[in-house]
């Protein structure tokens, strides 16, 4: 049996419930997706949290587990801090590019949020206007 979500004429998702290709597909504890949009597939893996791996296409360009756990370490070249506490404080974060030239990215360290989300960097830029959360063990999600 498999779970059809958001099914309309516009886009559906498909999560197959067991295993369909092999074995080895779903030994990592992960849900393979598949979904429908406008006539374009997106392929998606989720973790058992629901969570985006960083591997797959379309994903943001940084990585949690690259990240790492010091927030105060810049994440990147041509990154600056910018904010009214000192760096790696939430009163401010990791700025690079601009909004006039559209390449604006940012990265603010979220390293003690509480669960059920737990701690992660968020993350806005052009691979992510709205937002998400860049989680330690390489995994992501979109703000919603």
């Amino acid at each position: 049996m498999t779970q059809v979500l958001n099914k309309n004429p516009i886009s559906w998702t498909y999560i197959p419930s067991t295993p369909i290709l092999s074995d080895f597909l779903y030994q990592d504890n992960y849900s393979h997706v598949l979904n429908w949009n406008n006539d374009t597939f997106d392929y998606s893996i989720l973790n058992k949290n629901g969570r985006r791996s960083s591997d797959e296409p379309g994903s943001p360009p940084h990585r949690g587990d690259e990240l790492g756990d010091d927030p105060t370490k810049c994440p990147g070249k041509e990154f600056e801090w910018k904010g009214d506490g000192p760096p790696g404080s939430k009163q401010g974060s990791w700025v690079k590019g601009s909004k006039k030239t559209g390449n604006l990215e940012t990265l603010r360290p979220d390293l003690d949020h509480p669960k059920p989300i737990g701690p992660h960097w968020d993350y806005t830029g052009s691979k992510a206007p709205d937002g998400a959360r860049l989680f330690p063990d390489g995994t992501w999600e979109p703000k919603l």
